[in-house]
This record gives C-alpha cells, structure tokens and sequence, in this order.
C-alpha cells in the first residue's frame, strides 16, 4: 500500500510542478520580461521555474525510494531541465525573433509541453525498472527539499508586476515539504507514531510560517532562515529518530539542530559565493535577458539551496552511517 501511494504522491507533486514550472515559462516570463535595465527581484522567476524543476526531480527520487541509478539520471535531467529553461527563455528575445524564423512562442509553447508529457513517462517507465533503495539518497533528497522549500519561502512580491511570487511561494513550499517529509520516511528503517507526529508538526509548520509570511509580510531573510532551520533540523531529526532507541534520543535531537544551523551558515557562504562570482548574471546573459542594474543583485537561490541541501544531508547521512546502509520496509 505504501509504495503505491508513494509512486503516486511524488507523480501528483512532479505534474503540479511540471504544469507550474510551464505556465512561468509560457504565460508569466514574457508578460514581466523588462525591457532595458532589471532590478533585483526581477528575475526571481527564474528561481521559481528551477525550483519547480527540482521538485520533479526529488519527487522522482522520492517515488524509487533513492536507487542510486535513477537518481543519478534524475539529476542529469535537472541539468538539461535548467538548460531547456534557459533555452525557451531566450526564445522571447528580439535578437532571436528576428534572425531564427523558426523561433516564434508556439515554440515556447511546445517545448513547454514536451517536458510536461515526459514526466509522466518517466515515472511509467521508472517503474518496470530494478529498484535498489538507497537511504543515504533519500535522505539527501530530503535535505534538499527541507532547505529549498525555505529558501522558497522568501520569494516574495514587492511590486505589482511581481504578484505571481507569492503564489509560487505557497506551491512550492507545500510540494516541497511533501517530498521532505516523504523522502525522510523512505529514508528510515521504521516509523511509529512518535514519528508520524514529528513529520506532521514539520510540516504544519513550515506550511503555517508560509502563510504567516504571506499574510504578515516579514523581512524575506526572517521568513527564509526560521522556516530553513525549522524544516531542516525537525526532517532531520526525523529519520534519526526513526532509526534510534529512545535513550539516544537527546544527542540526535542536538545533532539534528547542530546540523540545520551550519546549513544555514552554508547557505549564507553560497550566496555571498555566487553574488561575488556573478554566477547568476551569466544565466541571465545567457537566456538574452537585460542585465541586473549595478545598484542591485543578480540572485539565483536555487543554487545554494542545493549546496546547502546536499551539505546537510552529508553531515546526516556520516553520522548514522550504519543506519543508512539497510533500506527499511516498502
């Protein structure tokens, strides 16, 4: 019953993204797109169709419980994922228009829904393959998705043109937590009720701090490093707990909250990383579009997402090494 409902639960969250990440690439890019200099929530967008596309991503990870050979396959298709994206974005560009005849939006338009019929293919084909769990990758997908949805989280509207980032926000957090929940039940070798309860107090959470943002309007970065550390160290701590006896319940817990802090304090270095590089103004050269006023800061939070993820997962996954060598029940 389980796996059924996991195959299915990380089919839903991939097609809702799927369908969210095409109507940002076909309806919304080109209705905001600015015309000479952008501002630097400009093409925060950008961050809301890559997260999307992660989404499906760890849901494909999550549905096959981590097979090592799946997952490496999904996140090659995260990388040509981003490079389709950036691709149909410089369709809209004039430079483009002009001296490709071919390229007019009913390309946009058909790219859009090739990626949308591929995920579905995707799992259907997934399922008729050997499935080898691994829960050290599991767990990293929950990592992920636990600090990506935080990141999430911070995408906020502060002008009219920018009304559709709050919506996003509210998608994608919701999807993520879903998969970081779920990836860290797979990613466990038993679950109680104990457990059940922790994953359900994350997740209202970190759904509750969402709308509380969205309703209240805090500072992004208090919105952002709350909902990381609380999403981080509760999915953490839940699938140690899971593969713990009670009497180790307190230094787990401590590691958990050690753990989701430094993943804060990675994810800070990564964006001072790629703001000092000018990572993200190459995407936005690259996908034709007016560069970042000098006055602002060219962002891409899907990136140190990831890093900061992956981090907080390694540190999970060295310290309960012999837990996670044995998958658990289906």
């Amino acid at each position: 019953m389980i796996p059924r409902i996991r195959f299915w639960a990380g089919l839903v969250c991939a097609m809702a993204a799927a369908i969210w990440w095409a109507l940002g690439i076909t309806v919304i890019q080109p209705m905001i797109e600015p015309l000479q200099t952008a501002e630097n929530n400009t093409y925060w967008l950008r961050d809301v169709r890559w997260l999307a596309l992660l989404v499906i991503v760890l849901a494909f990870v999550w549905s096959f419980r981590g097979d090592k050979r799946l997952s490496a396959m999904a996140a090659g298709a995260l990388v040509v994922g981003i490079a389709v994206d950036i691709l149909l974005d410089r369709f809209d560009d004039d430079f483009m228009t002009r001296n490709f005849d071919f390229v007019e939006s009913s390309s946009i338009r058909w790219g859009a829904y090739l990626v949308v019929i591929l995920v579905p293919g995707a799992w259907i084909r997934a399922k008729f393959q050997p499935n080898r769990p691994s829960p050290r990758v599991s767990m990293m997908a929950a990592m992920v998705a636990a600090v990506a949805a935080g990141f999430a989280s911070a995408l906020e509207s502060p002008t009219d043109r920018e009304w559709y980032l709050a919506a996003s926000a509210l998608v994608l957090v919701a999807l993520l937590t879903a998969i970081g929940v779920g990836a860290a039940h797979s990613a466990a070798n038993r679950w109680g009720r104990y457990e059940w309860g922790l994953a359900g107090l994350a997740a209202l959470a970190i759904v509750g701090l969402t709308v509380i943002g969205r309703l209240g309007d805090p500072p992004a970065a208090t919105a952002l490093f709350s909902t990381l550390a609380l999403l981080g160290t509760a999915a953490g701590a839940m699938a140690l707990l899971a593969t713990a006896g009670r009497w180790q319940l307190a230094p787990r817990l401590v590691i958990a909250v050690c753990l989701g802090a430094l993943a804060v304090l990675v994810s800070v270095v990564a964006m001072i990383v790629m703001v000092a590089t000018g990572v993200a103004s190459v995407f936005t050269a690259l996908a034709g579009n007016p560069a970042v006023n000098a006055a602002d800061w060219d962002t891409v939070m899907t990136l140190p997402a990831v890093a900061a993820g992956l981090f907080l997962g390694w540190g999970l996954v060295s310290y309960d090494r012999k837990a996670m060598t044995a998958p658990g029940p289906p």
